[in-house]
């Protein structure tokens, strides 16, 4: 047996437990939970929209009109908070400096920011 063939079973749980994470983190959330995505109007406007699970439009988000990269940056945002959160519950003691700025973001996602 390869040493991949070896990991993958944990591989494969611990990928299975982070989207559970984020499913728990979405449904706790105060936001439009994820995912997002994004329907392109024409080059300039951009509309960040919540998805049915069947692929069916539920509501618009947000108009983007300053771009792709920030449009595709607003609609990952639910999944990144998701994915922050979980990090920042996985953090053992002596996690460092990079746990902080995980802090500051979720802060700053979730309006907790003086």
């Amino acid at each position: 047996m390869t040493r991949t063939e070896r990991d993958r079973p944990a591989a494969l749980a611990a990928s299975e437990a982070s989207q559970a994470a984020i499913k728990r983190v979405n449904a706790q959330a105060g936001h439009t939970p994820g995912p997002w995505s994004i329907y392109f109007n024409s080059q300039d406007d951009l509309v960040i929209r919540k998805m049915f699970p069947g692929g069916q439009e539920s509501h618009s988000i947000a108009r983007c009109h300053s771009g792709a990269a920030n449009a595709f940056l607003i609609a990952a945002a639910p999944e990144m908070l998701a994915a922050l959160k979980a990090i920042v519950d996985c953090a053992g003691p002596g996690a460092g400096p990079e746990i902080g700025l995980a802090l500051d973001a979720i802060a700053k996602a979730t309006g907790d920011t003086p």
